[in-house]
C-alpha cells in the first residue's frame, strides 16, 4: 500500500480550515443580521445602535434584506 502524498496530508486539514472559517464568517456576517431584521420581537427590543449595525452588514452583502436595511437607516 502506497501512501499519500505530504502534500495532501497538508493541503486537507488546510482546506477543511479554510471551509470552516469561511462558513463562520457567512453565518455571522450574512446570515445572522438578515434573520434579524425578520425577527420583530428582536426588532422592537433593540436599541438604535444595534438596528443601525445590523442594517450596515446586511447592506454590505451583495444578497439579503437590503430593502428593510435601508428603510432602517433612513428613519
Amino acid at each position: 500500500m502506497t501512501r499519500p502524498p505530504k502534500v495532501l496530508l497538508i493541503a486537507l486539514p488546510v482546506g477543511a480550515f479554510a471551509c470552516a472559517a469561511l462558513s463562520l464568517f457567512l453565518y455571522y456576517q450574512w446570515w445572522v443580521p438578515n434573520q434579524r431584521l425578520k425577527d420583530l420581537q428582536w426588532m422592537n427590543a433593540a436599541s438604535k445602535d444595534d438596528l443601525k449595525e445590523v442594517a450596515q452588514r446586511v447592506l454590505t452583502c451583495p444578497v439579503g434584506g437590503h430593502h428593510d436595511a435601508f428603510l432602517l437607516l433612513s428613519k
